[in-house]
């Protein structure tokens, strides 16, 4: 490490002691409960304000968007839907952004367990 190495803290003094492994791990875990996870496309009962004030206290910022691609389905089991690759459909509903961690897992944690959550390209439709 330089002495212009701040190493893994920019508020570490110039010239100090690296880091263990455990102040790293300690470091990285709180830097990840401070920011933002990144957004998530919504749809289904989370596009109303009333799911989000009951869950979280708040309506986040949220605008329309298109996932090309895959289409809604219900399931027959239950009143709810999820969402199939399917080619040249789309579902239009919210990205979600600016949700804290512990929104984030409260959202989490209302995601009944058979869902999967993918990374996916988005297009903003509006607004």
């Amino acid at each position: 490490m330089s002495v212009e190495d701040h190493g893994d803290d920019p508020d570490r003094p110039y010239g100090a002691e690296p880091l263990t492994a455990e102040e790293r791990a300690s470091f990285v875990a709180t830097k990840a409960c401070k920011g933002d996870w990144g957004p998530v496309f919504v749809y289904g009962s989370m596009l109303f304000p009333t799911a989000w004030s009951d869950l979280i206290g708040h309506l986040p910022e949220m605008k329309s968007a298109t996932l090309r691609n895959y289409e809604r389905r219900c399931f027959v089991t239950g009143g709810f839907a999820g969402l199939f690759a399917n080619p040249g459909k789309s579902v239009v509903g919210m990205l979600v952004s600016g949700l804290l961690p512990k929104e984030r897992l409260l959202l989490d944690a209302v995601i009944d367990d058979s869902f999967v959550l993918r990374d996916v390209t988005v297009e903003y439709t509006g607004d």
